[in-house]
């Protein structure tokens, strides 16, 4: 779940993913819990409906305080394989999200009713490009903890499935509730990406225009904000302020959460990547142009 103190961060540990209902769906996992009628039969069986094997560093104990108070309700072996699972989906979710799925999945056949769980279910399945289960899962999760922190996730799902006047109607209902700052601009960013699909540049620079631009500080949500405000003035053609913009969301950003800094290298005209690779020095260049 969200910390609104500490920006994207769940207490499984992982990232909160960044919206991109724009990127196309992928197949999610093929592990599901069988049903009654088939429960496995052979020790093989056995061990994929138990989920994947759990790697001896994957500790119940690396799981947030809060969220092992929770478990503890069940029995104690239960719970600790519930615990592990979480931590391990946590781990996998930004480079094997489907193993993460996989992991999360595991979790819900032995504790569906915490939200937690689903959670992880929830953000696994967003991961992957599985908008239906993410859906399902982060709207279970928001109503088993009362917690609005799923909202944007939950309205970006709605857009990826081209239900987009449910998106916009779900984020009008969303912004007239008390959220904490981490929502808020989520849920900005969320509406910026909604009137960029739809050509309106200006009213996407709008949504995004909000005082906590210029706050101060390191916070991942400071980083995202100005990420794409930057993005949306570079599409009006306002190169200088978007550089700047650039150059502040990178000062933001102390978990490298965006690539704000190569941004502004680029719009420098400093060679990245391939040409770096290649063993090219990139040309002697001052970033601030002076």
């Amino acid at each position: 779940m969200e910390d609104s103190s500490s920006g994207n961060t769940s207490r499984t540990g992982k990232n909160r993913p960044p919206h991109r209902s724009s990127a196309p769906p992928r197949k999610s996992s093929s592990y599901q819990k069988p049903s009654d009628d088939r429960r496995p039969r052979d020790r093989e069986a056995e061990q994929r409906y138990s989920g994947p094997a759990l790697a001896e560093d994957i500790l119940f104990a690396d799981l947030d305080p809060e969220v092992r108070t929770q478990l503890r309700v069940l029995p104690k072996e239960v719970a600790e394989r519930v615990g592990r699972h979480l931590v391990a989906a946590g781990r996998l979710l930004d480079h094997d999200p489907d193993l993460a799925l996989q992991h999360a999945q595991a979790a819900r056949v032995k504790a569906p009713r915490f939200g937690i769980v689903r959670e992880a279910v929830g953000e696994a399945a967003y991961h992957t490009g599985d908008w239906h289960m993410a859906l399902m899962e982060l709207r279970a999760a928001r109503r088993v903890t009362g917690n609005d922190a799923y909202l944007p996730m939950i309205i970006d799902c709605e857009r990826a499935l081209g239900r987009s006047e449910k998106a916009r109607q779900l984020l009008d209902e969303a912004r007239k509730g008390k959220l904490d700052i981490v929502t808020r601009v989520e849920l900005a960013i969320l509406s910026a990406g909604i009137h960029r699909e739809n050509g309106d540049t200006a009213a996407a620079i709008a949504d995004v225009s909000l005082p906590e631009l210029r706050s101060s500080g390191e916070h991942s949500w400071l980083a995202r904000l100005r990420y794409c405000y930057a993005e949306l003035l570079l599409e009006r053609d306002q190169l200088d302020q978007a550089k700047t913009w650039f150059g502040l969301a990178a000062d933001a950003d102390d978990t490298d959460e965006t690539d704000a800094a190569d941004r502004l290298l680029e719009l420098e005209g400093v060679a990245l990547g391939e040409d770096i690779e290649a063993g090219v020095e990139p040309e002697q260049q001052n970033p601030a142009g002076v």
